[in-house]
């Protein structure tokens, strides 16, 4: 006996959401998500390539996860398209990704394998238990462009090639990260040196400084210090490539992020 149509229907329902739960390549009009049953924050980040393909990578915040492989969290990257997206942990590639949840700023690294060059575009498909204070934001690091997702999809073109440092996605939690603006009604000051490869943070307000941070663009933690902030002026050494850092001071008024130019 065949079975009937709505039995062969909820079958085709639940083979989509196991495409879907395992971010699988599938084209954009059939994409579906359930409201989740909990109250895990996660992100879906859509990846299309020219021809309409749809790579869904999806990040969750969990308590106790790491920014490194996490068995039974993080899911690998099952079958590879012609064009393809992929979370980079560790240098693997994969579709789901678990981290801690963002306190003040949270890059995951993005790779894309492009075997097929021409425009692609990153979007949002889903968020789940994401507040407006949350900035979502996908960091082209060649073009030096940082892209509000919230605010509609980036588009760009991109040649054949394994792009594993490219692409970025980077979460700000506003509540908790004060802008560029903020630092400098703060009467913070920060100046590089060339000759010395120091940074000099220079606090004309005996503010109390807690901690200083050196971020790259994807959000890996360069250096640090947390003690000797008891003069005006204080150094932090940086032997790092030419770029845009990010200096995150953490004073007794907030903590503050500022963009810098090392070069």
């Amino acid at each position: 006996m065949k079975p009937s149509k709505p039995i062969l229907a909820k079958a085709g329902l639940a083979l989509l959401l196991i495409v879907l739960n395992f971010g699988q390549v599938f084209p954009l009009e059939t994409l579906q998500n359930d409201p989740p049953e909990d109250d895990i924050p996660r992100i879906r980040l859509g990846f299309e390539d020219k021809h309409g393909f749809h790579r869904q990578l999806m990040i969750a915040f969990i308590e106790g996860t790491t920014e490194g492989v996490d068995f039974g969290y993080d899911g690998p990257l099952a079958e590879e398209q012609l064009n393809d997206a992929f979370w980079v942990i560790e240098s693997a590639r994969y579709v789901i990704q678990a981290v801690a949840p963002v306190e003040q700023r949270m890059n995951a690294k993005v790779g894309a394998d492009i075997k097929s060059g021409g425009k692609v575009t990153f979007m949002i498909d889903g968020l789940e238990n994401i507040s407006n204070q949350f900035e979502i934001k996908i960091v082209d690091n060649l073009m030096g462009v940082e892209f509000d997702l919230r605010e509609g999809n980036y588009e760009t073109t991109i040649g054949v090639g394994n792009f594993q440092g490219r692409f970025s996605l980077e979460v700000v939690n506003r509540n908790q990260t004060l802008a560029n603006s903020d630092f400098e009604k703060s009467q913070l000051q920060l100046h590089y040196d060339l000759q010395t490869q120091k940074l000099w943070l220079i606090n004309t307000q005996d503010i109390d400084i807690k901690r200083l941070m050196i971020y790259d663009l994807l959000g890996r933690k360069v250096t640090e210090r947390s003690n000797g902030f008891a003069s005006n002026t204080v150094d932090i050494e940086i032997r790092q490539p030419k770029g845009v850092y990010i200096a995150k001071i953490e004073t007794e008024n907030g903590s503050f992020s500022k963009k810098f130019f090392l070069g």
